[in-house]
């Protein structure tokens, strides 16, 4: 995100994978986080003005564990947003948990992710208070408009307060599947975070997950 001044500033995925001729020219950029002064949200219309979309945040877990095995045998963590991402032993099923440790646990909205359609996540949560059951949670892909099979589209959410497990499970991680995951000079593995709704007060977009911009490099 470019803060106050709606500039992109952006980085390899993972950033040590960069080198020279990592950005080309004609190369197509999405910036799924971009921030800044008259961005509009995720499915609205450039330009538009009074959107009542939510305003969202990213939410920050204690921990981010796996609970099927990755290759290479990363751990959970790598799965954010700006880390390398994870796939399963051999492409096969992911699964990973985030725990959130604050009093009462956190409101969750939906998780993001992506890894498209074609490598569809389900996502669960549990209540504080509740350890034996789980609920779904939508899960929307970077793109705006576009979601995992099974899920609301982009844009929808749901308010569930009182969260304190959220666990993200995809049957296969076979990158070959997806749209540029798996590439030469891509970054190895599916992400995902949790998103819940903004704190109260806060107008206009401060690190809202789902405000996507696409340029392309000249």
């Amino acid at each position: 995100g470019g803060g106050s001044t709606g500039v992109g500033v952006g980085c390899w995925n993972p950033a040590e994978y960069s080198e020279p001729g990592s950005f080309r020219r004609g190369d197509v950029l999405v910036l799924p986080d971009f921030i800044g002064a008259d961005v509009p949200g995720a499915g609205s219309a450039a330009g538009s003005a009074g959107s009542n979309r939510s305003m969202e945040k990213v939410l920050t877990p204690a921990t981010i564990t796996k609970n099927s095995g990755t290759g290479w045998n990363l751990a959970g963590d790598e799965i954010a947003f700006g880390r390398c991402g994870l796939v399963g032993d051999w492409w096969k099923e992911l699964s990973v948990q985030f725990e959130f440790d604050s009093p009462g646990g956190v409101t969750v909205s939906r998780v993001r992710t992506d890894s498209g359609r074609d490598l569809p996540c389900v996502a669960e949560v549990q209540i504080d208070g509740d350890s034996d059951s789980w609920r779904p949670v939508p899960v929307t892909c970077c793109d705006a408009g576009s979601s995992s099979a099974g899920s609301s589209s982009a844009g929808s959410s749901v308010v569930i307060a009182n969260v304190t497990k959220v666990r993200c499970v995809w049957s296969e991680t076979d990158l070959h599947k997806t749209n540029g995951l798996s590439t030469a000079r891509g970054g190895g593995g599916v992400h995902c975070e949790v998103i819940g709704p903004a704190d109260p007060g806060v107008t206009g977009v401060t690190g809202v997950t789902g405000v996507t911009g696409v340029t392309g490099v000249t």
